[in-house]
């Protein structure tokens, strides 16, 4: 799948079209009008492959091959199909694309590893997976002329601060770098700093899970899918603490650039462990999907 690359149009993360089944060529006919005389007075191009800009476009297209199925159905026959392909050359080839902020490319083996039950979810697929939830939720909202309330973010941030290296292996980013990966991005026309929520997922090595910054009102959520441990029943806090206390003086840093003068410490903030959310077993194999 491959984005419209129109310099013209910004496009949106959702641009993303559908390659045709490698096994099946697209063909492509060329209809000819002729007046009585025999000449050509009109050409008409069509193709037996058609471009597909959304997962419900694709389902109709497989539905032509495997007539009126449900759409549970046809999505399974699509999976099942990418589980199938063992190629070496074709799990590498580039199936979807998205180009904004910044590039983003799966590839059929990608796919595969989503499928998969006893793995997570890879992180430059959580990444367009927040991408794509942003810009719907974005368009949604300006269609009805409605504030935007959360700014969403993606995994950049987490990845810069680097936690889960020790310390003196970690690359040191300045406020100017940081401040892109929490920043608005170009193709959505909003002030961020205007909104109440900043949804900031983390990704621990294992689980991920998400911090929810209320700048408004000082408090910090955390949304985290995977068990506590034993050792912080009644005090949650201890689990997050050593990483709050880190990335804390890197948000401060990267917001000074957003808005200058920044200079909350959201260390300090009103804690919340949010409860009564759906828990992943301890191997953390769907902690990202719960989190998206």
């Amino acid at each position: 799948m491959f984005p419209s690359n129109d310099d013209d149009k910004p496009g949106s993360p959702n641009d993303v079209v559908e390659i045709e089944n490698p096994e099946k060529q697209s063909t492509t006919s060329i209809r000819r009008k002729r007046d009585r005389d025999g000449d050509i007075i009109s050409t008409q191009q069509t193709s037996s492959t058609q471009n597909h800009r959304d997962g419900d476009n694709f389902l109709g297209y497989i539905s032509e091959l495997y007539g009126n199925l449900p759409k549970k159905e046809l999505t399974g026959i699509l999976c099942d199909y990418i589980r199938s392909i063992d190629d070496a050359v074709a799990l590498e080839k580039c199936v979807m694309r998205s180009f904004k902020p910044y590039d983003i490319a799966l590839t059929i083996k990608d796919l595969q590893e989503i499928l998969r039950i006893d793995t997570r979810i890879s992180v430059k697929c959580f990444n367009l997976g927040v991408r794509c939830r942003a810009y719907r939720e974005y368009g949604r909202l300006t269609y009805y002329n409605n504030a935007i309330s959360r700014h969403f973010m993606d995994l950049r941030f987490c990845a810069m601060c680097d936690l889960t290296r020790d310390p003196k292996f970690r690359k040191t980013h300045k406020g100017e770098e940081l401040s892109v990966a929490i920043g608005a991005w170009d193709i959505m026309k909003y002030d961020h700093l205007r909104c109440k929520y900043f949804l900031l997922p983390w990704f621990t090595g294992k689980n991920f899970m998400l911090y929810m910054l209320d700048h408004m009102d000082k408090k910090l959520y955390v949304i985290d899918p995977s068990p506590i441990p034993s050792w912080c029943e009644g005090n949650a806090f201890r689990k997050y603490g050593k990483n709050l206390t880190h990335f804390s003086k890197s948000y401060m840093s990267a917001m000074n650039v957003q808005s200058s003068g920044w200079y909350e410490d959201i260390y300090k903030w009103s804690f919340r462990h949010e409860k009564e959310i759906v828990q992943d077993s301890e191997e953390g194999y769907s902690t990202g999907y719960l989190v998206l």
